[in-house]
């Protein structure tokens, strides 16, 4: 099911559904554009009507945060189920592109995360073919990324059925975007963030028990204090931007307690 959240979509897909999906996907020729948008990512969106076209465009959009699942709940009446981190769908796809024989490109991120994390899937995958590549600083200037050929060049030469973007927010998107059309051997390809980092092991994970409860961002910010705005605007200015629209659609009492219901179910 997909649902608009503040005019982006973010789809509730289950574990059956998402695995027959990427299965058909690396098997077709047609080229699949897949997002993760996170509660900040919705906020930049508000005021960036280039971005927000951008992930309107995604032909699959996974919630990337536990605050997304209660902002559904709270507009829609309904909660996202099923929730994925980048490190969970970049595993799941590099272990069906094993299975399939296709090929993985980890593109960007920080210096040498790329290649650290291609070769802890490839120690994870043995027969998985994955290369890295790092381009360096990319540039970004009013919503347009200044792509040079030299890096679709390197991209195709590499031949990719997936490609996996690790810049940040708004340029990765971006990105992806203005190269799709250049890259035709790709079928998937999505931006997900400090993926790279985290499974490099560069950036340790949140315990189990922390990502269970939807509580990754103190994990963040104990291991990253330079993220205090960003998880600022994720913990409190998007619960406050969900709130102004429940306010605004007469449903505010009516959010309130469907949220209140959902908080005790999981305490459960």
């Amino acid at each position: 099911m997909r649902y608009q959240i503040c005019r982006v979509p973010v789809d509730d897909i289950s574990d059956v559904e998402i695995l027959n999906l990427l299965k058909y996907w690396l098997s077709h020729v047609e080229q699949k554009f897949v997002t993760t948008p996170n509660p900040e990512m919705i906020l930049l969106v508000q005021n960036n009507e280039v971005f927000q076209a951008v992930l309107n465009k995604s032909d699959l959009s996974l919630p990337d945060g536990v605050g997304l699942q209660f902002a559904a709940l709270a507009l829609n009446g309904s909660p996202i189920h099923h929730r994925r981190t980048g490190v969970d769908f970049v595993e799941q796809v590099c272990s069906l592109a094993e299975q399939a024989n296709k090929r993985v490109l980890f593109f960007g991120g920080d210096p040498h995360s790329a290649e650290k994390a291609a070769n802890k899937m490839k120690t994870k995958f043995s027969n998985l073919h994955i290369e890295a590549f790092d381009p360096g600083i990319i540039p970004i200037l009013e919503n347009k990324i200044d792509i040079q050929p030299s890096v679709i060049n390197e991209i195709n030469k590499r031949n990719p059925d997936v490609l996996f973007v690790g810049l940040s927010q708004i340029k990765q998107e971006l990105f992806i975007d203005q190269i799709r059309s250049f890259v035709p051997s790709v079928k998937i390809a999505a931006g997900i963030g400090g993926a790279f980092e985290m499974i490099a092991g560069i950036k340790p994970r949140a315990p189990k028990w922390m990502q269970e409860m939807g509580v990754e961002w103190i994990w963040r910010l104990l291991i990253e204090p330079k993220r205090f705005a960003r998880i600022f605007h994720a913990v409190f200015l998007f619960p406050a931007m969900i709130i102004s629209c429940t306010l605004k659609q007469h449903r505010f009492w009516q959010a309130t307690w469907l949220v209140l219901k959902e908080l005790l179910k999981k305490r459960k």
